[in-house]
């Protein structure tokens, strides 16, 4: 009589196959199939991996002893129960569920480099009088931690702006004497920055198990660590069946470029120098080089974020009331807006003209994506569009 076939357990078998899965993936670090792919991450970075993958990538294949321990943290061990088994599998998770978006490669020059700024960092007297930080006492890890912000608003010393990167979110620069005596700052342990609010992202990264992870690496866990906080964007995993990640370092997404549009970016600009070299003996306005005047009507090439456009809340929200003829408010529209010069929605000629003051760029006009406000006439940073009536009028008579 043949054995009793036993139902499977959906749940465990599942997660025997994902462990048997993560585990294949940390042995190989060298092949593309071991890449991770993921419908928004992998379109702004040239590689998404795992953290445990990227961990052994950077350290190197002699090194058997910390890619073995690298590789030896795994949940659900029955030999190692009770407090270290559940720091087992709080390491363990982290190290397969979270993913890093690679968007350069370090360069031992920048390894080097940041090495002795860490040394320096560490070593100076603000750090060696510290006696806490804000997650409890100093540690390597938060060390790390406060020197890539650190480091990240020294890169734009001379800014207002803050850096672009998640892990300065809630910091800005000490304004005098006044900035870091008022009420609303929160206890910071960087010497000219304060904390406005505070970032769990930061605090995230100097607790456990972030801190573990400098044990597995060992030597150079320090260059690694500070690598991945500058070079990469790091997510974590808030349901990773239905892909939804939580960025916890690196540039914001909608601050990066789309890989694809880089390339074509790049491509672009390679005939546009291409073109301009060829033509640079060429007299102006002939064979299509153009004149100085249409450079300055078509506006730049490139194509502005949506972040970056201005808009005006005192033209849109505070504009000053239309009076009548008795010389009371007029309510709604003015008489001289668009919607009431061109009424008629039967016109095809009036459509067209309401849709040059909705979609200018369309119709070859001046925009906030493609075009810069003209210093002579204003010195706002946006050119004002109430009134296109002159424009549109030059541009039918140059056709």
């Amino acid at each position: 009589m043949g054995k009793k076939r036993k139902r499977p357990v959906k749940d465990g078998q599942a997660r025997e196959d994902l462990l048997q899965f993560s585990f294949q993936t940390s042995t190989v670090p060298g092949e593309d199939s071991l890449e991770q792919t993921h419908p928004v991450i992998s379109i702004y970075y040239r590689r998404v991996v795992t953290l445990r993958q990227y961990l052994l990538e950077r350290i190197p294949k002699s090194s058997k002893s910390r890619r073995g321990r690298i590789a030896s943290v795994r949940s659900h061990d029955p030999s190692r129960a009770g407090c270290s088994g559940d720091q087992d599998e709080e390491l363990s998770q982290l190290l397969d569920t979270t993913l890093v978006g690679i968007l350069k490669e370090p360069t031992a020059g920048s390894d080097q480099e940041r090495r002795r700024e860490l040394a320096e960092f560490t070593a100076s007297p603000d750090r060696s009088l510290l006696a806490s930080t804000d997650t409890g006492p100093p540690c390597p890890q938060a060390e790390i931690v406060d020197y890539v912000v650190s480091t990240l608003f020294n890169r734009n010393a001379f800014s207002y702006q803050r850096p672009k990167h998640i892990l300065t979110h809630g910091f800005e620069r000490a304004n005098g004497l006044q900035a870091t005596t008022r009420n609303d700052t929160l206890a910071c342990s960087l010497r000219g920055i304060v904390a406005r609010f505070p970032n769990k992202n930061v605090q995230s990264l100097k607790r456990a198990p972030w801190t573990d992870i400098l044990g597995l690496l060992g030597s150079s866990g320090e260059d690694i660590m500070t690598s991945l906080l500058f070079d990469c964007g790091v997510f974590t995993a808030i349901d990773c069946r239905k892909g939804i990640y939580y960025q916890l370092s690196g540039i914001p997404l909608s601050d990066l470029e789309p890989m694809n549009k880089l390339a074509e970016t790049q491509t672009r600009n390679a005939k546009i120098a291409q073109t301009t070299t060829s033509s640079s003996s060429r007299p102006v306005g002939v064979d299509g080089n153009p004149s100085p005047k249409s450079r300055a009507e078509g506006g730049r090439s490139d194509i502005s974020k949506p972040n970056s456009v201005v808009l005006f809340r005192r033209r849109m929200l505070y504009a000053r009331p239309a009076f009548d003829a008795k010389g009371q408010v007029q309510f709604g529209l003015s008489n001289r807006h668009v919607l009431n010069r061109f009424p008629s929605s039967d016109s095809l000629l009036q459509t067209v003209h309401v849709m040059k003051h909705i979609f200018p760029r369309q119709f070859g006009l001046h925009n906030v994506f493609t075009c810069l406000p003209d210093t002579r006439t204003s010195t706002l940073p946006v050119k004002d569009y109430s009134s296109r009536e002159e424009e549109i009028a030059q541009s039918e008579k140059r056709r």
